[in-house]
């Protein structure tokens, strides 16, 4: 049985930091700030703990249960089950997204001459595998191989020292305050909104009494991580070469002299995308197991995640494409799966409780 499974504070941290990182670390969400985007990732950081905080408190309203029974619990079941619909499919099309970045990426990077599907279908049958092996068996391997992430970008960043330049940071703030602004939300939205997903994973915690410490921390380290690697980016390129790449990270990488750091760095991006992809597609699969009412999750795999692959490959025409809806349209198609949901579910949550609580006084 799914209830069974549990995961520790420090399997759940793991995959947070590296969902949180994914694959905003490849295609740098907050370049619309030019060289101000590392004030923008600081903005985003800093509402994301409201965010993820208001996430981790309804979770703490509906003890051991997950996005999908706390809306069908506050909504009813016939107004929970569709909103939990659309949540599936939002959790399918995060995952689809998330493929399509990776895809792209390895494609322009390590395999010029190689098919994206191939590249997509090859890495769907390890997910499948992981899917398959359990949430327990992610978090053990994630305890081994995160380390590649921290240390690659320690390294890299320490050996390009001598590049920094701080006026590639000057004039701050040249176009006034609503560009950092608008990036701030997209990057609120891309990626930390997308920790909505966790909703689908706490109740699997086996110390409930940490999941806020735990998540805290996890968004601490997640967006230090992605702060400075975005400082580092816009001190080592300048606005102009960042705003034109469409890797900047794969860029600084390869100006090491003598280095060829295209593994190693390979490496930690699939890590983290890995991870990524598989906490959204894990969501969606439970999602449709608990409505569904099934005893095992593990038979919807093979097809939730053929699903996913053939939805990345058709979403977007190409990469100009791709980015161009992650900057410009998927802000605002996050909104109601993000904010408007989880602020209802809270206020629901909340009057119940006190009504709850008020008729229990009186008897």
């Amino acid at each position: 049985m799914v209830k069974n499974v549990k995961i520790s504070p420090l399997q759940l941290g793991i995959f947070m930091i590296a969902f949180l990182l994914g694959d905003a670390v490849i295609v740098s969400p907050a370049k619309g700030a030019h060289q101000d985007s590392w004030l923008a990732i600081l903005f985003a950081w800093i509402a994301s703990y409201f965010l993820i905080g208001a996430y981790v408190y309804i979770s703490t309203l509906y003890p051991n249960k997950t996005l999908i029974e706390m809306l069908r619990e506050a909504f009813g079941k016939i107004v929970g089950t569709i909103i939990g619909i659309i949540y599936i499919w939002y959790f399918i099309h995060l995952a689809a997204l998330i493929y399509r970045s990776f895809g792209e990426y390895m494609v322009a990077v390590n395999y010029t001459e190689t098919p994206r599907i191939f590249i997509s279908f090859v890495l769907m049958l390890v997910s499948v595998y992981a899917l398959k092996s359990g949430l327990e068996v992610m978090g053990r391997t994630g305890e081994i191989s995160f380390a590649v992430v921290p240390l690659t970008v320690i390294f890299i960043s320490s050996m390009l020292i001598k590049f920094i330049d701080v006026k590639r940071l000057q004039p701050v703030l040249e176009y006034g305050i609503g560009p950092v602004l608008k990036t701030s939300f997209a990057v609120l939205t891309f990626p930390f909104g997308e920790a909505i997903a966790f909703m689908m994973i706490f109740p699997f915690l086996n110390d409930q009494r940490k999941i806020l410490r735990t998540s805290f921390i996890s968004v601490t380290i997640a967006g230090f991580l992605l702060f400075s690697i975005t400082l580092r980016n816009m001190l080592i390129l300048g606005p102009d070469m960042v705003s034109r790449s469409l890797f900047p990270s794969h860029i600084v990488a390869t100006l090491l002299p003598g280095a060829v750091l295209d593994p190693f760095l390979s490496l930690a991006f699939l890590a983290l995308g890995g991870f990524q992809s598989l906490i959204c597609a894990y969501a969606a699969i439970l999602g449709i197991t608990q409505i569904c009412h099934l005893d095992d999750y593990k038979p919807l795999v093979f097809p939730v995640m053929i699903i996913i692959v053939s939805l990345s490959n058709w979403l977007y025409k190409d990469l100009s494409s791709m980015l161009r809806v992650a900057k410009e349209i998927y802000p605002f198609y996050a909104i109601p799966f993000q904010f408007i949901i989880p602020f209802i579910l809270l206020l629901v949550s909340i009057i119940k409780k006190r009504k709850s609580k008020e008729s229990s006084l009186s008897e």
